[in-house]
């Protein structure tokens, strides 16, 4: 096996350090890990298009990845899983892996761009990302739902499905983005539903809002747990009350600010915390560790 590893022909990145290679006609593009969100969304924007994740602005591509920074944007664009096509990363001997690429229907051996997304270095370190792209919105609304446990059932099946929903304890936001005409059709169609309130913003201004309520990674010691959809309101009002909160009840998604890691894995889900620097999956059972390290070894 040494024999055969020391043969194996040494690969170089996709793109150099911080760099951006963007295929517009394609809409995709290969990232290197050390980019900013913000420098890519930039970059993406000179071609009216962007990367349709969350995420702080001021953290690199590879920290998104490798935390899984999915949140409310996922219900309508997917997320990470959705729009990874590839991934160059390191492995533990210091061997430069290549997984995937720009075909989207790439089915040549193991699928391990995947298993990239939210591993938290423990597989490998992200050099590069290959990854969708999409037209980006010109519009965006956002509407004050009074807080209620029906709304995901209610609007998901309808012409109101949004592009991105959060919960906190007092009301539920929905977010829709698109073209001016699509825009002026929610704000139109909205008052059937009684909002508290319908504001209307630009792009960037959406953009600013869900980083601010959606904020992970974050440098607070903070748990992005994954609940059953249906015990969310139970958590926001009473075994996460001392907490501060926010929830994507579309796909049961709680980020937990400042709480540590003993409090976390008392909570009994499963997910990640992160103290800002370092991050750990949270509640694996013992086959589960033994599973995760085998694999370690494998890759």
């Amino acid at each position: 096996m040494d024999a055969l590893a020391s043969c194996r022909p040494a690969h170089s990145p996709l793109v150099a350090a911080g760099s951006i290679d963007h295929h517009v006609a394609d809409l995709s593009a290969c990232i290197s890990a050390t980019a900013t969100l913000k420098q890519v969304q930039a970059q993406l924007a000179g071609h009216e298009q962007w990367l349709a994740i969350d995420g702080p602005g001021d953290r690199t591509i590879g920290e998104l990845v490798g935390l899984n920074s999915t949140g409310p944007l996922r219900i309508g664009y997917g997320g990470w899983r959705d729009q990874l096509l590839g991934c160059q990363f390191e492995n533990k001997a210091g061997e430069l892996i290549t997984a995937g690429g720009r075909t989207v229907k790439n089915v040549a051996g193991y699928d391990l761009t995947k298993l990239m997304i939210g591993q938290a270095g423990a597989l490998g370190k992200i050099v590069t990302i290959t990854t969708r792209t999409y037209r980006r919105p010109t519009a965006a609304l956002v509407a004050k739902l009074a807080r209620a446990d029906d709304w995901v059932n209610r609007l998901l099946p309808t012409s109101l499905r949004p592009q991105w929903m959060l919960q906190n304890r007092s009301e539920v936001l929905c977010g829709f983005l698109g073209n001016e005409t699509e825009i002026d059709y929610y704000q139109a169609q909205l008052p059937s539903i009684t909002p508290v309130s319908i504001t209307r913003y630009c792009v960037q201004d959406d953009i600013d809002q869900r980083q601010a309520l959606w904020s992970w990674p974050d440098t607070r010691p903070t748990a992005r747990l994954s609940v059953p959809a249906a015990q969310i309101s139970q958590l926001l009002d009473q075994t996460l009350a001392q907490y501060e909160v926010i929830a994507e009840p579309v796909f049961g998604i709680i980020i937990v600010k400042d709480i540590s890691l003993q409090a976390a894995e008392q909570l009994k889900y499963r997910g990640l915390w992160s103290d800002g620097q370092t991050a750990r999956p949270l509640n694996l059972n013992e086959k589960e560790q033994q599973l995760f390290e085998r694999l370690r070894q494998a890759i």
